[in-house]
């Protein structure tokens, strides 16, 4: 019965099909679904009170595919969707099967299939991060003054205690404490006034003095003990104050005794004043990334070293040989921040590189970036970076596209 309404409701709208047998009929609609979606078809079943599934289920019960075949969403994709309460959107490809049927016989362009490739690539890895940098001052190591030779540059002041070995026609061997006029008090001599020179230019001034007391002898001078000075730190660390310290101390010393900086702390901008005048400006990352040693400004009496906070963090994870998150300065790119990341793996893929980025306070944003695109790619503070595996896309599947 319910197949003569079939052909019935095909007759009523298909005229080409009006010679043919109920079979060929039932064959039609199989073959070509659409036929039931012509106006006349539509109405008929209206009428009868019939939907295209159930005529579907009768001519071909046992074949279910044939229903989920009927249609395929052309909606455009949504480029944005919910996170944590934010907006996110994408700003250079965006796509969301779900769970829309996608015909596959349907011709894709090459563009569509790589974009597909690289979700099946966005598969993270995510690990806690850390400040980069903030480990080297958990080591609570102290300078050992007497193996160091003392510098030059070295400052003498009030409690440093000179060393001065006469040996030759007379020996003799004097240790003497800076008092707290600057002078030494020198046998046979009487006080020199040393406080406020140079090491070097102290040794040629005593050498100079003693020749006419101790003839053809010979003079060493040396320091013996070193004097302890007070210095302030402040700004973004984590016990600000003021620090009495090793006089041969300099500004990495200085935070290793202070227990480091803050996570919102600057590494790349310490600043030193001396005398209400910036002295020095220090970037740790010379230390830390390349052994440059540049920091070996000793610190005098009243210093002040100031933490600004940091003016951009940023972090990276996935396929990069060192995650963490790094500081930038303002004319740093993403290639500077690869850099200091130790660069990307040999399974990392090179294209698609993640960029989430709050904007306004109101919403997240991500965009993609290429490696090559890297070097000009300015960051943002609280930027997020992540690098894709490539190797998960080659264990689930094989792409092949183009004329096929």
């Amino acid at each position: 019965m319910f197949k003569k309404f079939i052909l019935l409701v095909i007759l009523c709208f298909s005229f080409a099909l009006a010679d043919v047998s109920q079979s060929a009929i039932i064959s039609a609609v199989k073959a070509n679904t659409t036929l039931l979606n012509t106006p006349a078809a539509q109405a008929e079943m209206a009428k009868r009170g019939v939907s295209k599934s159930d005529i579907l289920s009768k001519i071909a019960p046992k074949d279910t595919s044939m229903i989920n075949k009927i249609t395929v969403d052309k909606t455009t994709n949504d480029l944005s969707t919910k996170k944590q309460g934010a907006d996110v959107s994408i700003e250079k490809r965006a796509y969301n099967q779900g769970s829309v049927f996608i015909n596959p016989l349907q011709y894709q362009q090459n563009n569509t299939i790589l974009q597909e490739v690289k979700i099946k690539q966005s598969i993270r890895h995510s690990e806690k991060l850390t400040r980069y940098g903030i480990n080297f001052f958990k080591n609570r190591n102290q300078k050992d003054t007497a193996s160091l030779p003392v510098p030059s540059y070295y400052v003498l002041s009030y409690k440093d205690v000179i060393s001065i070995w006469i040996y030759g026609a007379k020996n003799d061997n004097f240790s003497l404490k800076i008092n707290n006029d600057g002078n030494i008090n020198i046998p046979k001599y009487g006080p020199m006034h040393i406080a406020g020179m140079k090491f070097s230019e102290a040794q040629n001034f005593i050498k100079e003095k003693l020749k006419n007391v101790y003839q053809n002898t010979s003079i060493i001078v040396n320091i013996a003990n070193y004097s302890t000075i007070q210095v302030n730190l402040v700004g973004d660390v984590v016990a600000p104050g003021v620090y009495k310290i090793n006089s041969l101390s300099t500004i990495k010393n200085l935070l290793i005794a202070a227990h480091g900086i803050k996570a919102t702390g600057s590494l790349r901008d310490v600043i030193l004043k001396r005398n209400g005048k910036i002295l020095a400006t220090v970037d740790f990352y010379k230390l830390l990334q390349n052994g440059d040693d540049g920091m070996n400004i000793l610190l005098q009496p009243n210093d002040t070293i100031f933490i600004p906070k940091a003016s951009k963090i940023v972090s990276i994870d996935g396929q990069v040989n060192n995650p963490a998150k790094f500081e930038l300065k303002p004319n740093e790119t993403l290639k500077n921040l690869l850099q200091y990341a130790g660069g990307i793996k040999s399974n990392a893929s090179k294209f698609g590189f993640i960029v989430e980025r709050y904007i306004g306070h109101e919403k997240r944003k991500i965009i993609e970036v290429d490696l090559k695109d890297s070097k000009n790619f300015k960051l943002l503070n609280d930027d997020e970076i992540y690098v894709y595996n490539i190797d998960k896309t080659h264990k689930e599947s094989i792409y092949m596209y183009g004329n096929v």
